[in-house]
């Protein structure tokens, strides 16, 4: 289970396979949770794409930030995201996260 850091914050996530290529998947938790939340999404997932599940700034393993709002979130999440995208040499990536009425939802970046 590594950690990366990017723009300047330490980041836990898991990844399967240790190879990373395309598509590539990462799924973010919500508020309160962390990284496991996720694992049979990425054991089902693990043979078709690169999955990779991080722990939110200030959840499970990953460092805090000072901040709590979804924007605080999501600004510190974008040095992770474009580190991702760079060990890929190539984008997209899709993004799962909870949506507001708790369903799935995906993003391509």
């Amino acid at each position: 289970m590594p950690d990366l850091t990017a723009g300047g914050l330490r980041f836990h996530y898991v990844d399967a396979p240790v190879q990373p290529r395309r598509p590539a998947i990462v799924f973010l938790h919500g508020a309160g949770a962390n990284h496991t939340v996720w694992l049979a999404q990425m054991k089902a997932l693990r043979d078709q794409a690169w999955v990779v599940i991080p722990d939110l700034p200030g959840h499970g393993k990953s460092e805090a930030i000072p901040g709590v709002t979804i924007a605080e979130y999501a600004a510190a999440l974008v040095p992770f995201l474009e580190a991702l995208i760079q060990r890929l040499d190539t984008t997209p990536l899709r993004v799962g996260y909870p949506g507001i009425e708790g369903s799935y939802t995906s993003r391509r970046l």
